[in-house]
């Protein structure tokens, strides 16, 4: 997965962008209070690690992203 792929999940379960730094975005989920931070570093993909890192602190299901 891209990280917009990954900014595209987070969006659809209520993350909002918050900021950014350079190229790291932080998302938080106004209802839980929940922050990730996504890494983008232009349409590469996203090392597997990464991917659950972000998608497992804001709990989403690994039925909704993994193969």
């Amino acid at each position: 997965m891209t990280s917009r792929e990954v900014e595209r999940l987070l969006m659809n379960h209520g993350f909002s962008r918050a900021s950014q730094r350079g190229s790291h975005r932080k998302w938080v989920n106004a209802s839980t209070g929940v922050k990730v931070i996504v890494p983008d570093h232009r349409g590469r993909q996203l090392p597997i690690g990464t991917q659950v890192a972000i998608l497992g602190q804001a709990g989403i299901p690994d039925d909704e992203w993994h193969d």
